[in-house]
């Protein structure tokens, strides 16, 4: 059920470049190109489209030619030929009340089954002590971090903070703002946040940031509802916003953003309740900030 909920991502992700690919003046040297041998990768992303081209109501919403021809010019980045390597991200999960074990393993799923990806999870204890397989980080490509308050060892914290300052990129989801309880420091120098809490179990409202709907990150992601709002009342200055959530008395807060730390792409939410990862827009959410990211979005 995981994998099929994520897949559902592509056919979205399609569908959302698929005027910007008839409006470019595709070339029928280009559309020759469809017959020729495919290298590897991109029949895995092929027959995906396929299998999930009709709507949910089994109503056709692209045809078979134009997806070939968009993914084979636009969204093949991360199918790229068995001659290099895949895609390498390292997964840290270790919050027990937002589940992330569960809502990661998900992801990882989706990711490997639809990409030319592979993903380490690295899992420890909620406000617990250090992270066993951490060492996976030190040739991955994307770290992502779902942690919180995890005391971690000399060795360890150090292997965090030379990644951080290789310049890789870097997705916090929720509880990241806090992932480490002797490292605070990660959420405002790196993440750009300022977290101060969360407001009650009340209803928010999610909403794209007008000015930046045309932003990569964002691309396919409509308004949805999510609760306990965290609080950041002062992000970082060179932070972009790219989603805002409501409460019921009006009161907003930034719940996504972009920037740029150390050279390296950094994404972050405050989202991620488990009932987030049922949401098509945030699957596609983090779909999208994984290929922005790993500079994959161009």
């Amino acid at each position: 059920m995981a994998i099929q909920i994520w897949r559902n991502i592509l056919t979205a992700s399609v569908a959302s470049e698929l005027h910007q690919a008839v409006a470019a003046d595709v070339s029928r040297r280009r559309l020759d190109r469809m017959s020729r041998p495919q290298p590897a990768g991109i029949p895995l992303l092929l027959e995906s489209a396929r299998t999930n081209a009709r709507g949910y109501h089994g109503q056709e919403a692209l045809k078979p030619g134009l997806i070939t021809c968009l993914l084979l010019l636009g969204l093949t980045g991360l199918a790229s030929p068995a001659g290099s390597a895949p895609l390498k991200i390292c997964l840290l999960s270790a919050c027990a009340e937002y589940e992330s074990d569960k809502s990661l393993s998900g992801f990882q799923k989706y990711l490997e089954t639809n990409l030319r990806v592979t993903c380490r999870l690295v899992s420890g204890k909620d406000k617990g002590e250090g992270l066993p397989g951490l060492e996976a980080l030190d040739d991955s490509d994307l770290l992502i971090v779902f942690t919180r308050r995890v005391a971690l060892p000399p060795a360890q914290l150090e292997r965090i903070q030379k990644y951080i300052s290789s310049g890789r990129p870097i997705i916090g989801l929720r509880t990241a703002s806090h992932a480490f309880a002797n490292y605070l420091e990660f959420d405002h120098e790196v993440l750009g946040g300022n977290y101060k809490g969360h407001f009650d179990d009340s209803e928010v409202q999610v909403k794209l940031v007008a000015s930046q709907a045309g932003h990569p990150v964002l691309k396919g992601v409509s308004p949805f509802t999510s609760r306990k709002l965290y609080k950041n009342p002062e992000i970082a200055k060179d932070v972009i916003v790219l989603l805002e959530g409501t409460l019921p008395d009006h009161h907003t807060e930034p719940v996504a953003w972009t920037r740029v730390h150390a050279g390296g792409r950094v994404f972050y939410t405050s989202l991620g309740i488990p009932e987030d990862f049922q949401q098509e827009s945030f699957r596609r959410l983090l779909v999208n900030a994984v290929f922005w990211t790993t500079a994959h979005d161009k």
